[in-house]
């Protein structure tokens, strides 16, 4: 993992719960070679434990709303660089819900069209309530958080 910058700021986790209480409502979408899901304004993906399924495309509903609203107010950034090796561990061991936009339109200037958000963190890194972002051009990640 690379990071040149850490915040000591508090980060607020209270999102998390309300986050997995909304995925429970999701199953996994049956037919993901349906040329809606890559034409989708949005697509969000659960991860967990290795595993990944595509659970909602279309205009962003009630939890892509949610979590592009979250998106609105990341405002620390916890990590500046993460490498593609360090999000692969995290899918890996964790449970992340994944919201992927095919244009960029998330805030911070539009520059960046991925959010990880990070519900369960089985690496005890301290990631819970995390989100990683992926930058629009660069693909670069990093590590950001909202404070409490």
């Amino acid at each position: 993992m690379q990071s040149s910058y850490v915040s000591p700021t508090l980060i607020d986790i209270s999102w998390v719960e309300t986050v997995n209480n909304m995925i429970e409502n999701y199953n996994p979408c049956s037919n993901t070679t349906d040329p809606g899901v890559f034409l989708a304004y949005c697509r969000l993906y659960l991860a967990e434990n290795g595993t990944e399924n595509l659970v909602y495309y279309g205009n962003p509903d009630t939890l892509g709303g949610y979590l592009t609203d979250l998106l609105r107010r990341i405002n620390v950034q916890k990590m500046s660089s993460v490498t593609e090796e360090f999000l692969d561990n995290v899918l890996v061991n964790g449970k992340v819900a994944i919201i992927d936009y095919r244009l960029s339109v998330i805030p911070q200037s539009q520059k960046f069209y991925a959010g990880y958000f990070i519900l369960e963190d089985n690496l005890n890194g301290g990631l819970v309530g995390s989100i990683v972002m992926r930058a629009r051009q660069t693909d670069a990640l990093s590590v950001w958080g909202i404070s409490e």
